[in-house]
């Protein structure tokens, strides 16, 4: 969508255009105006507000209210009749480019658009491949985790639990927009029932390393030096600046935490050799 070309028009919004707005409600944040931009008629906001915004033409202004619905994620809104006011201001036709050699050879390193295409393909497939290889991976851990009864200490499990939590909070807040306490009334648990919910999935985060761990030490798989170096300069090569992570970044932590992730490779491809 970044190189489809976006043109200012005098007609009336409709469906497909991509429109630019000011909105407020008394009722929503105190009536602070929201600036957004979107393509009219793909649902992007509550059910019956874009359709009243067709037919608007830049710099026109608009109010209505809108009954929100019950199951709405803010429950100081569900199911209320909320008075809005709005500005139309601006509305654009977007034009996609032809999809052709042209357009192939300006998105990179391709002959035409037959090599863009085949270049995709490989791509869907090679994710199509992690993804399977990443389920293998993880089905041999837990099986292999089924067949140990190693005393976990609690305190491993507890703080993977408390990760997860944490990790649950940020996604309620970036991805639902509501607090978490919201979020608690709306599926009906507390707190200490999630963390509780969490039990089987810590104990398999915080066994499947050790599994790791033993099966490399038991196999005697190693990272080698040359290896360890090239990712080691390519982490501090994928910084802004270089030479300011070469400051920064504690050269011992960084080397170790590599080490590891070779030597977990390893062993993961060794164990995923099993099942081909």
């Amino acid at each position: 969508m970044s190189r489809a070309k976006f043109s200012q028009i005098e007609r009336a919004a409709q469906k497909g255009d991509f429109i630019e707005l000011e909105y407020s409600s008394p009722q929503i944040e105190n009536g602070k105006i929201q600036k957004d931009g979107f393509f009219l008629g793909q649902g992007y906001l509550i059910p019956g507000f874009e359709e009243k915004l067709e037919g608007m033409v830049a710099g026109e202004e608009k109010s209505f209210s809108l009954r929100f619905p019950e199951t709405h994620s803010q429950e100081n809104l569900a199911g209320k009749e909320i008075n809005f006011k709005t500005k139309m201001l601006s509305v654009q036709k977007v034009e996609l480019p032809q999809i052709d050699d042209q357009f192939a050879k300006s998105l990179g390193n391709f002959e035409n658009l037959n090599s863009l295409k085949e270049n995709i393909t490989k791509g869907l497939k090679m994710e199509k491949e992690i993804k399977e290889s990443q389920r293998i991976r993880q089905e041999i851990l837990d099986k292999i985790a089924e067949k140990i009864s190693w005393e976990i200490p609690e305190i491993l499990i507890e703080t993977e639990k408390n990760r997860m939590l944490e990790d649950l909070k940020i996604n309620v807040r970036q991805k639902l927009q509501i607090s978490f306490e919201e979020y608690f009334k709306k599926i009906n648990k507390s707190e200490k029932e999630i963390l509780e919910s969490f039990q089987q999935d810590a104990e398999k985060m915080v066994k499947s390393p050790l599994i790791l761990k033993e099966i490399a030490k038991k196999e005697n798989i190693e990272a080698k030096e040359d290896e360890i170096k090239e990712k080691v300069n390519q982490a501090l090569g994928s910084y802004p600046d270089p030479e300011k992570a070469q400051k920064e970044v504690d050269p011992e932590r960084l080397k170790l935490y590599i080490e590891e992730r070779i030597k977990n490779e390893k062993t993961l491809q060794f164990l995923e050799s099993f099942s081909k």
